[in-house]
Formats: C-alpha cells, sequence, structure tokens
C-alpha cells in the first residue's frame, strides 16, 4: 500500500480530528512532504498488521413510492433491477437496490457499520473528485493511536512519471521518520522508486537521450524492482485499443 500510494496519489487531504489540511506528495513542499509520508507509513504499519480494508463501501438505497402510482404492469420491469416490497397498510411500494460505493482505506470491516453509515461514507466521498480515494483510521481499532480521515488524491500517470524524473534531480525526495503513533514498518525507503542515471546498469537499464538509465543493484532492489512491475502495469490500465472504444474510422482516398 505504501508504494502504491507513494507512486500514485498527489496528495493527502485530511478533514476533522484537527487535522484538515493538504498535504503535497513532493520535496518541494517539505513539510507537506513529510506529513503526507508519515500517513503512508502508518497504513503501512496497519497493513503489516493485516488490518487494512481497502474495497469498495456495499449499501442499500430505499425508496417509497405511492402503490397507486405504480402500475402492476411495471412491477415486473422493477423487479429485474430493484427488491420490490408491497406495503398494504400504509398504500406503499418499497424499491430496494444494493450500490457498490466509493472505495475507503479503513482499519475496520465496513460491514460492521449500519447501512446508513456506509451510505454517509460514500456520500462523502463522492463530494470530492473523482479520482479520491477516501481514509478513515479510527480510534479503538489496529492503528486508531493516529486517526485519519479524508482522501487521497490520485495523480495522472503523466504526473507519476514527472514526479520520478523530478527526483533524480530537481526534487530528490528525503528521508521521513515514521510517526511517534506509528509502530516499527517493514519498508522505508528513501526514493519512491530508485533510479540510476549513467551508472554502471543493471538488471534493468535502457539508453535515452544519451543516457544510461537503470534500477540499481543495491539495498531496497527488490522495492524498486516492484514498484518498476506496478509501473509498467499502471501503463498498460492507461493504453486503450482504439478499435475497441469505437473510435472512428478514417479512409485515406490513393
Amino acid at each position: 500500500m505504501d508504494l502504491l500510494l507513494r507512486l500514485l496519489a498527489g496528495e493527502l487531504r485530511l478533514a476533522g480530528g484537527g487535522q484538515n489540511g493538504i498535504y503535497s506528495n513532493r520535496p518541494a513542499d517539505a513539510a507537506g512532504y513529510r506529513a503526507f509520508r508519515q500517513a503512508v507509513l502508518h497504513l503501512s504499519s496497519i497493513q503489516d498488521r493485516h488490518q487494512l480494508f481497502a474495497e469498495p463501501l456495499m449499501f442499500e438505497r430505499e425508496w417509497l413510492l405511492p402503490a397507486a402510482a405504480v402500475a402492476a404492469e411495471h412491477l415486473a420491469e422493477l423487479e429485474k433491477d430493484y427488491t420490490v416490497d408491497l406495503l398494504p397498510q400504509s398504500g406503499q411500494v418499497r424499491l430496494k437496490k444494493r450500490v457498490v460505493g466509493r472505495i475507503v482505506l479503513t482499519n475496520y470491516d465496513p460491514a460492521q457499520l449500519s447501512n446508513a453509515e456506509r451510505q454517509r461514507l460514500h456520500e462523502e466521498a463522492g463530494q470530492g473528485a473523482d479520482n479520491d480515494v477516501g481514509v478513515d483510521i479510527r480510534a479503538g481499532y489496529p492503528g486508531g493511536e493516529w486517526p485519519l480521515h479524508g482522501v487521497f488524491r490520485l495523480r495522472s500517470f503523466h504526473n507519476v512519471l514527472n514526479f520520478i524524473g523530478q527526483g533524480l534531480g530537481d526534487e530528490p525526495e528525503f528521508a521521513v521518520d515514521k510517526h511517534p503513533a506509528t509502530p516499527e514498518v517493514r519498508e522505508n525507503p528513501v526514493r519512491t522508486l530508485a533510479l540510476e542515471m549513467d551508472g554502471d546498469g543493471g538488471e534493468l537499464s535502457v539508453e535515452f537521450g544519451g543516457h544510461n538509465y537503470a534500477l540499481p543493484a543495491e539495498t531496497g532492489y527488490q522495492w524498486n524492482r516492484e514498484g518498476f512491475r506496478l509501473l509498467c502495469q499502471i501503463f498498460q490500465m492507461t493504453v486503450a485499443n482504439l478499435n475497441q472504444q469505437g473510435a472512428p474510422a478514417i479512409t485515406i482516398a490513393k
């Protein structure tokens, strides 16, 4: 989780608990970068204990309609997408639908929450951008010694590459210690994806623009190899076959 968020998240936006603020994942913003890294490390410590949940919120929406407003021939159509209950005493029809909501990172099983609470979290997460991933770390659960509530705002693949490139020169990453409330974590490398320019080369290397770039064969190589693999997977997810996307056909006359 820490590698994924350090690559993909551009900032952490916290709200509530006296922690309101926007913390940027950019070394140029030293204070914001330090807070971002500490929050990601805290999530990593929860994951190390197998207590981090990263899944969409599941809940039910419910509507009440006057029975007279729903014709009998429409009930069969409604039953394809909804659970339909007739309420003779109130003269109403109740429609229920299971909804797959926004993804939220939590230190508890969201299924333990009431339906109304899950719906509230979904609607709160939905107030932000489409590229926001909610986080709700609560007291009373593993990692609750430092509660966090807000969203991680994901960045584009172009900005992911720009972040890695800036780390080679203009904005090098720096070491960040864990938050005092965070237990020990297994890995906390300085750089999200360490690249070596014009070095001796390694198992993974490429020449570009007169320079040689490689994953350095040093401590943390496995982390860097995993980061490179993840980067390749993200790239594949951003590439679409235009023929499968309904792109217009262009004919060039000879």
